[in-house]
């Protein structure tokens, strides 16, 4: 059973006998991040790393159209939640620039995996995880180029 439940600045999603998203305006799903790749230089090293500039919690829910918009501190993320054969669709539109944290909730004890290439203990839960997805093999390199 599927259970969607809404209320002003209030969002809980609720299958298979658990919470798959909760919002309040206590308790915000969303954050945006904005960051700015920041390069230094020391005795010949270079090094590029991202500083984080702005943190805003998006603790306000309204409806907008068929959507539902996360907003606050002048930011604002729109989500579509749309049912799928295999369970729930999410899709997100956000402003340029800017990246975005979920917070998803958990069932006591619960263990979490996965997140890429994490060198470290195998359960993540209670961790702050960076997820990072990049093209580690230039796309030309695999794909011969067509051409005349």
């Amino acid at each position: 059973m599927t259970e969607i439940i809404q209320g002003k600045d209030k969002l809980q999603l609720y299958a298979g006998g658990a919470y798959l998203l909760r919002h309040d305006s206590s308790s915000p799903f969303v954050t945006a991040v904005y960051r700015q790749k920041v390069y230094k230089s020391s005795r010949g090293i270079h090094k590029s790393v991202q500083q984080e500039l702005k943190r805003i919690e998006l603790r306000s829910l309204s409806p907008q159209g068929g959507a539902l918009c996360f907003s606050g501190g002048g930011h604002a993320l729109t989500m579509n939640l749309r049912e799928h054969e295999l369970g729930w669709r999410l899709e997100f539109q956000g402003e340029p620039g800017w990246s975005y944290e979920f917070s998803l909730p958990s069932f006591p004890g619960e263990a979490v995996f996965g997140g890429g290439e994490q060198y470290r203990k195998l359960n993540l839960r209670n961790e702050r995880v960076s997820n990072f997805v990049s093209e580690h093999i230039k796309a030309g390199t695999v794909v011969p180029a067509c051409g005349k």
